[in-house]
């Protein structure tokens, strides 16, 4: 984490590198294979540890958002996913068939949910313009779900940088080591859940 800080605020230009991640992060195809549920926070992290200010990074993250979810959303009204289930077919489908039922689901709403959830909100700008959902709509809606997304995972890992700053390498240890067993056990239990086919 703290390399990971020190390249970012240290690089030439910290904002466009922060835009360029949550670019990334939230793209259609790409953002599928990024674990934004760490990058994020980590990105506010550098806030929490003083590098940068809160609402530096908060502006220089949501422009990226804006950005990509905007071309998700034209890409979306021209086609585009016929092209891109040649790439990613099965993990994109699936996805693409849980943001459709979110949509039939809950209307434009869903815009608002999905665009806050994990896994599923890089394709939720594009299923948006696939259903012909309104361009004003669209953007009133999605600059509003930006906002609470970066809001909350932001500010998350901004206020985790400074409670982690404010306790004792000995407590920070401690910490690190059952997150370690945590994680641990989650992959024992994703194990179990799907045992290999004997041979």
């Amino acid at each position: 984490m703290d390399t990971f800080l020190y390249w970012l605020t240290h690089s030439p230009w910290p904002c466009p590198t922060i835009a360029l991640l949550i670019f990334l992060e939230s793209s259609p195809l790409i953002g599928l294979l990024i674990p934004g549920i760490l990058l994020v926070p980590a990105i506010g992290a550098i806030s929490g540890q003083g590098l940068l200010d809160f609402w530096q990074v908060f502006f220089c993250a949501a422009s990226g958002a804006f950005v990509i979810d905007s071309i998700g959303y034209w890409l979306g009204r021209t086609g585009y996913t016929k092209w891109q289930r040649r790439f990613a077919q099965k993990q994109t489908e699936a996805l693409e068939n849980q943001t459709r039922q979110l949509f039939h689901r809950y209307g434009p709403i869903a815009l608002f949910i999905g665009r806050i959830l994990f896994l599923i909100h890089p394709m939720v700008p594009m299923m948006a313009g696939m259903l012909g959902v309104r361009a004003w709509i669209f953007y009133l809606i999605d600059s509003l779900a930006i906002a609470v997304w970066l809001l909350l995972y932001l500010g998350g890992g901004h206020w985790l940088a400074v409670l982690w700053q404010q306790i004792s390498d000995t407590q920070q240890g401690l910490l690190l080591g059952f997150g370690a067993l945590l994680f641990l056990l989650w992959l024992l239990y994703k194990k179990s859940k799907h045992p290999r086919d004997p041979a």
